[in-house]
């Protein structure tokens, strides 16, 4: 069984693909990205999932992995790790911004979120902000460089 968005239920398991928002800076303009928390800004991200709401969406699957909270001490990758401070400022904005409004998001683990959506359709392509996707964009570039 497949519903609106990719949620389909395999063997009696549910599988939510991350939520996707159509890219609309220089990198990626017009393709379907997942919604990770390395891949959007903070401000993208809350405008995003703003619009969910705003919409009667249920459930937002936003992807992060343990490996982005680190990157290469330089460029070319010749020393160590350090922590990725962008992400983590990313990380800690976002569910900041999830503790405050509490009334209209509610953070759930995955097993929970797939009864929430079943038998439920996503949302349309989700646009975000072109001037907010440019400032990332410079802010991935420029993270990168920075160690």
């Amino acid at each position: 069984l497949t519903t609106g968005g990719g949620i389909q239920n395999i063997s009696g398991i549910w599988e939510l693909p991350a939520t996707c928002f159509a890219g609309v800076g220089l990198v990626g303009r017009g393709e379907l990205r997942p919604m990770k928390i390395t891949s959007l800004s903070a401000s993208e991200k809350i405008f995003i999932l703003e619009k969910i709401h705003q919409n009667g969406g249920e459930v937002a699957v936003i992807v992060t992995h343990l490996f982005e909270f680190l990157k290469k001490k330089n460029v070319r990758g010749s020393e160590g790790l350090v922590p990725n401070k962008l992400v983590k400022k990313r990380f800690e904005k976002l569910f900041a911004y999830l503790t405050f409004y509490n009334d209209k998001f509610e953070v759930v683990p995955i097993s929970e979120a797939a009864e929430i959506a079943e038998n439920k359709s996503i949302d349309p392509v989700l646009k975000g902000r072109p001037l907010k996707a440019l400032m990332r964009e410079f802010q991935n570039f420029t993270n990168d460089l920075i160690s």
